[in-house]
């Protein structure tokens, strides 16, 4: 090989090198992080909200499928997650 192409040749392991931690930084970094999880006693909106009034910014709390029937919703100036969890 010629010095030109040699040196061609390098730049391109070398670049190639440098976006492999990139590309899986970027891969890694789409996972959601969250904070405690909190889990609610049951469906019901005193539970869930008692689980809200319980966690922090970023939680998430963990409703249990079940039925219930709210009157009220939920009140807060937190920044939570509520989800339903299925068994």
């Amino acid at each position: 090989m010629k010095d030109g192409q040699e040196y061609t040749r390098r730049q391109s392991i070398k670049r190639g090198a440098l976006y492999i931690p990139l590309v899986y930084a970027a891969i890694n970094c789409q996972q959601q992080a969250y904070g405690a999880d909190i889990v609610a006693g049951n469906a019901s909106q005193a539970a869930v909200q008692a689980a809200v009034n319980a966690g922090a910014n970023g939680d998430r709390v963990l409703m249990p499928s079940s039925s219930a029937t709210w009157t009220t919703g939920i009140a807060t100036n937190k920044q939570v997650i509520i989800r339903e969890v299925t068994a």
